[in-house]
């Protein structure tokens, strides 16, 4: 399953707190494999405040081509990449 959104209206910090609940394993929200979200124009994400509080690994990803992305890992051992670029954010369960 996957979403995928242009011209999303969200902000990094909301962002965080989406991350940090999926690390923690909440089982209560909505779990898409993959999602994909392209923001306004003009929209910026910091990876900084993205990622701010969360324990990540730097990786190189041929999914999202030659893009740096990230690694989060969960307590259950699931994993995930996130992608960050300036208007663009990507999730996806490996």
């Amino acid at each position: 399953m996957a979403v995928r959104m242009e011209a999303a209206n969200i902000s990094g910090k909301e962002l965080n707190r989406f991350l940090k609940l999926w690390t923690k394993g909440n089982h209560r929200f909505y779990r898409p494999k993959v999602i994909r979200l392209f923001l306004e124009d003009g929209t910026q994400l910091n990876y900084e405040e993205v990622l701010k509080g969360i324990k990540y690994e730097d990786v190189q990803n041929n999914y999202y081509r030659d893009h740096c992305s990230f690694r989060l890992k969960r307590r259950d051992g699931k994993e995930s990449e996130v992608f960050i670029d300036r208007n663009q954010f990507a999730f996806r369960v490996v």
